[in-house]
C-alpha cells in the first residue's frame, strides 16, 4: 500500500527517486532489499506504510544505504512473519514460534534449544522474535540436518560432513561456557562452529573482559594474537564499535579448550547497505587478521553465501525462502568486492 501520490503513473508529479542511474529502473521507482522496497528514497514493506526510513545514498558496493538499518532489519523481519498469519505479544514477538521458521524443527534442534533453554511453549525464548539472529541460525542451517551436506559445505568452502548441533556449550573454567550458534563435524572429525549475526552489527555492543580473563595466563595458550588483541581492548588502546570481539575471543578460547588448534570458527552476518553496515565490514576485516594468526576463522555475508549454492531441486524452496526474507540483493551477491574474499 503505497502512497501512489508521489508515483508517476498516478497522474502526479514525476520525482527523481535519487537511486543511481539503472539500478531501480521500474516505473514506480521501486527495488526490493531484503524484504524491504525502496520508493522514491524511502523504504517500507510490501502491504506496509511508508515511510519507514530514509533512504540517504549508495554504498561503495553499489547498493542503497539505510539511515536506520536497525530499524530496517526489524521492520523487515516482522513484516515477513506477519505476512505468513503469525499473532504476535507485546514485544511485536510471534505468540507461536513456529511462524519464524522455513520448517519443523529437527527433532535433534528441539533437543538443542530445549538444552539450552531458549525453547517453551509459552513462546519464551529467542527464536520467537522474527528479527533473532538465532531464527537466522535455525532457518539458514536445521534444513540441512541429516542431508548431504556438500551443496552447504561448497558455499561456505569449508570442509562439513554433519551437523552437530546448535548451541553447543564449551567450557573453559568460567561460570559461562562459549556457546557458539551452530556447530558441524568436518570429513575428517575437525569441528566447524559458527555464530550468526542478524541487526546486532547496527545496535551498541560492549567488548568487555573480567578480570579474571588475565589472572588466568594458560587460558590463552595457543592464542597469542587474541591475547595480546583483548588487552588492547582491556587498556582502550583498541576499540571495536560493531564488532563483538570480545564474544569471538571468547568463543576461541572454548574450542581451543575443547579441541586444540583442530578447528574453524566461523562467524556469518547480515549486511544491510549503510555506513555503519560498511564499519562492520572494515572491523571484521580487522578482526580477521588477527584472529588468522592463531586460528582458521573464516566470515561470511548472508547474501553471498545464498548466492553460492550448487543447489539440487530438493533445496529449491529453501533457498527461495531464504533469499525471500533474508537477501539484501534478490539477485544473490552484490559484487566481487564483498564476496568472501573481499570482505
Amino acid at each position: 500500500r503505497f502512497d501512489c501520490r508521489r508515483c508517476p503513473t498516478s497522474g502526479g508529479t514525476p520525482v527523481k527517486s535519487g537511486l543511481p542511474r539503472g539500478f531501480a529502473e521500474s516505473v514506480h521507482l521501486t527495488q526490493e532489499f531484503g524484504g524491504l522496497v525502496v520508493v522514491d528514497g524511502f523504504i517500507g514493506t510490501r502491504g506496509g506504510s511508508l515511510p519507514r526510513a530514509e533512504f540517504v545514498g549508495v554504498s561503495r558496493y553499489g547498493v542503497p544505504m539505510f539511515e536506520d538499518p536497525w530499524r530496517a532489519v526489524t521492520e523487515a523481519q516482522y513484516q515477513f512473519v506477519r505476512d505468513r498469519g503469525a499473532a504476535f505479544d507485546n514485544r511485536r514477538w510471534t505468540v507461536d514460534y513456529r511462524y519464524n521458521l522455513f520448517a519443523p524443527l529437527h527433532a535433534g534442534t528441539v533437543s538443542d534449544f530445549e538444552e539450552a533453554g531458549e525453547l517453551a511453549d509459552d513462546g519464551a525464548g529467542r527464536i520467537a522474535a522474527p528479527h533473532s539472529s538465532t531464527v537466522l541460525a535455525i532457518n539458514m542451517f536445521d534444513h540441512w540436518r541429516d542431508r548431504d551436506l556438500r551443496p552447504l559445505g561448497g558455499a561456505m568452502q569449508v570442509d562439513i560432513a554433519r551437523v552437530t548441533g546448535f548451541e553447543r556449550p564449551h567450557h573453559f573454567g568460567f561460570p559461562r561456557p562459549a556457546q557458539p550458534d551452530i556447530e558441524f563435524t568436518g570429513s575428517a572429525g575437525r569441528p566447524v562452529a559458527v555464530e550468526v549475526k542478524l541487526r546486532e552489527p547496527y545496535g551498541s555492543v560492549k567488548n568487555e573482559f573480567a578480570a579474571r580473563y588475565f589472572d588466568t595466563p594458560d587460558l590463552w595458550d595457543g592464542l597469542p594474537a587474541l591475547h595480546e588483541l583483548a588487552v588492547g581492548i582491556r587498556d582502550r588502546d583498541v576499540t571495536f564499535t560493531t564488532l563483538h570481539v570480545a564474544q569471538l575471543i571468547k568463543h576461541a578460547i572454548g574450542l581451543t579448550h575443547s579441541y586444540g588448534s583442530e578447528f574453524v570458527l566461523g562467524y556469518l552476518w547480515h549486511y544491510m547497505p549503510s555506513d555503519i553496515g560498511d564499519r562492520h565490514a572494515e572491523e571484521l576485516r580487522q578482526f580477521t587478521a588477527t584472529a588468522g594468526l592463531d586460528l582458521d576463522f573464516v566470515p561470511w555475508i548472508v547474501d553471498d553465501l545464498l548466492g553460492e549454492f550448487d543447489h539440487d531441486e530438493r533445496d529449491v524452496a529453501w533457498l527461495d525462502h531464504m533469499t525471500e526474507r533474508y537477501s539484501v540483493d534478490a539477485g544473490g551477491t552484490m559484487d566481487s568486492e564483498s564476496s568472501v574474499e573481499g570482505r
